[in-house]
């Protein structure tokens, strides 16, 4: 029988959560009467416990590291992989058991979902003339813009005919790149301002019409009011040049 620790039987059973060292000492009777004593020292080391880290979503074409929160002499990925760093380039479940130095395993898995790659689609003009103001816009709704001019919102506004890039960000993290091409129309490149300000301190003071370098001269410009009287008559003058513009002012006053 088992005589330290005290049990009147020769099983011993030890509970989950200990650990440290514990003897025990068993004294045998033969049929004779005569007894012996033997004493064994038990060690119950503690469980390697960790967690599996690292990000548990993944965007198609990407990958992604997992690893475990703590050191230990030996790793087994469900993989096959036996360094502490895994490489992972699909969805699936990946787990790991770590083996401490004393010999002790413990075991951890990690879910990870892989997500499509967005598809963005952007809508606007498909022609445009220089100067021309006009509008994009990302035809779905995502947490994150990006344009190749710096805007950041779904609907931007562009003066040139070029080609334009958007980069989305989806709710799941994963990034979407869309382009769109506008060309340059043909004829005339003329603009003329939407507004200006001539009350006398300095800026925009002057209303007159921009064009490119194939137009030498305007043979004629007209301004009419609101109520279709004649404000401002221009003839045979060179655009570009404020000389020849506006000052807003009607029979000689503002």
């Amino acid at each position: 029988i088992l005589v330290s620790p005290s049990s009147s039987t020769t099983l011993v059973f030890i509970a989950p959560d200990f650990t440290g060292a514990i003897e025990y000492t068993v004294m045998v009777t033969d049929v004779d009467g005569c007894t012996e004593l033997a004493t064994a020292q038990v060690v119950v080391h503690p469980l390697p416990v960790f967690s599996i880290i690292g990000p548990e979503d993944l965007c198609v074409g990407d990958s992604l590291d997992l690893q475990p929160d703590r050191m230990a002499a030996a790793y087994l990925w469900s993989t096959g992989d036996t360094e502490p760093l895994l490489e992972v380039k699909t969805s699936g479940a990946y787990g790991l058991t770590l083996t401490d130095v004393n010999g002790c395993s413990f075991s951890d898995e990690l879910t990870v979902q892989e997500y499509a790659l967005p598809l963005p689609r952007i809508q606007g003009p498909a022609s445009s003339y220089l100067g021309e103001e006009v509008n994009l816009r990302v035809l779905e709704t995502y947490p994150e813009y990006l344009w190749s001019t710096g805007g950041t919102t779904q609907l931007i506004t562009v003066d040139s005919p070029t080609i334009y890039q958007v980069t989305i960000t989806d709710e799941n993290g994963c990034p979407g790149i869309a382009s769109w091409t506008i060309a340059e129309e043909v004829g005339y490149k003329l603009f003329t301002p939407n507004a200006f300000s001539p009350n006398g301190v300095g800026d925009n003071e002057i209303w007159y019409p921009f064009a490119a370098n194939e137009v030498a001269l305007i043979r004629r410009l007209e301004v009419y009011n609101r109520w279709g009287g004649q404000v401002f008559v221009q003839k045979n003058f060179a655009p570009n040049d404020p000389l020849f513009g506006w000052d807003g002012r009607i029979n000689g006053s503002l």
